[in-house]
């Protein structure tokens, strides 16, 4: 794999990548460009220009998004995320707004004791959902698309969004739902037919 990092850490430290409007990846078959950004201890990263993130379909290419400890990533004008395999990790009191971002569809979220808001999400299918401590809160529209979807609560998270009647579980791994700890609560209670 070949890392491309971009790391922006401390009070004070800004990276103004306002201009970009696409982040893409070399058109290199069978190639793993792991896009990483990082935001930490109230550093700030401002991608605000940025529509869309992509990679060649020979690629295998992962994009991952961190915040720690109150850092800032800018994705006010994210509306496309087209990757293989995609990660969105807030920890730590931090805050990660995607208010153009449609969909949750294939993403790795992990929210430990933090935030983050995708407002015009309704759909939430494949990859996983992390949640970790009561203060931990995943906001989207309610959701009706949960298929393939792997949920995970610990320490108290509770995740009440869901609407979907039907939940399919076809292509997902072999430990699908995981509910732990007092106060922890993941509703489904709208689901009807579960199909594996």
């Amino acid at each position: 794999a070949e890392q491309e990092v971009i790391t922006v850490d401390g009070t004070g430290s800004l990276l103004d990548l306002s201009s970009v409007q696409e982040i893409l990846s070399l058109d290199k078959p069978g190639a793993n460009y792991w896009k990483r950004f990082n935001a930490f201890n109230s550093g700030i990263l401002d991608l605000s220009g940025t529509t869309k993130v992509s990679s060649p379909p020979t690629n295998n290419d992962e994009f991952y998004v961190r915040l720690q400890s109150n850092g800032q990533m800018l994705f006010s004008a994210l509306n496309k995320v087209e990757v293989p395999s995609r990660h969105i990790y807030s920890e730590s009191g931090s805050t990660f707004n995607f208010p153009s971002l449609p969909d949750g569809d294939g993403f790795t979220i992990n929210i430990n004791a933090a935030v983050v808001n995708i407002p015009l999400a309704s759909s939430l299918q494949g990859g996983s959902l992390t949640l970790t401590g009561s203060s931990a809160q995943l906001n989207t529209l309610p959701v009706t698309n949960i298929d393939n979807k792997e949920f995970f609560l610990y320490g108290g998270a509770t995740f009440s969004n869901v609407v979907a009647t039907k939940y399919d579980i076809t292509n997902a791994e072999q430990e699908v739902i995981t509910v732990d700890g007092t106060g922890s609560l993941l509703d489904l209670s709208s689901v009807q037919e579960i199909l594996s």
